[in-house]
């Protein structure tokens, strides 16, 4: 989990150097700064799962720490779908794929851990990620609709 949220914050911060939609590169940035939040949850859940201090320097050198869903880093997944990091629709419509993947991890695991502040954090991060999609759903929306009034 908290290499998946490195991986969508670096994900982030690659398409908005790229993206040229002013608010789909201001989305991305305010996504990308959500991504270190959901970390700091996950790393300080994990210092108390193990009932000690855990630095994030040491659980990024335990973990990959720059993956997306499925292992890929942030190019590996835009050559793989297909995307063109310069379409805002397609990196919009991608990072909403990603997320709902983000979605689907935290729900699957809130509802296996036995343990009962883990599910309470990671049903947060699900609420938060089900507010992203929502987010992008909005961003996506807009772009369509100013596209055809311009098409």
């Amino acid at each position: 989990a908290y290499s998946l949220e490195q991986g969508l914050r670096e994900f982030y911060l690659k398409m908005s150097e790229q993206v040229n939609n002013e608010a789909a590169r201001k989305t991305f940035l305010k996504l990308s700064e959500v991504e270190v939040i959901h970390q700091d949850y996950l790393l300080k859940q994990y210092q108390d799962s193990i009932d000690g201090e855990m630095s994030r320097e040491k659980l990024e050198q335990a973990v990959h720490a720059s993956v997306l869903e499925g292992g890929l880093t942030t190019e590996a997944y835009l050559a793989a779908y297909g995307t063109d990091p310069h379409s805002p629709q397609e990196v919009v419509s991608m990072a909403m794929a990603i997320e709902a993947q983000a979605l689907d991890l935290y729900e699957r695991a809130a509802n296996q851990t036995g343990n009962a502040s883990t599910r309470s954090m990671l049903r947060k991060i699900a609420d938060e990620e089900k507010h992203h999609l929502a987010h992008l759903g909005q961003l996506m929306d807009s772009m369509i609709t100013n596209g055809s009034r311009h098409g």
